[in-house]
């Protein structure tokens, strides 16, 4: 897992070049937001006969 997360905001119009780029720690509110909402518990994950 790396500690710095880049997000690159690309304006369609002009898709070559960065419009502007933000950097988050690994601790930060957002990329923790992130990780929970993407992270499912084992159980969720494992299909269980009836």
């Amino acid at each position: 897992m790396g500690d710095e997360f880049k997000v690159q905001i690309i304006d369609a119009r002009n898709p070559n070049s960065v419009h502007k780029e933000l950097i988050f720690m690994a601790d930060s509110k957002l990329i923790k937001q992130l990780r929970a909402d993407f992270t499912f518990a084992p159980a969720v994950l494992i299909t269980k006969a009836p």
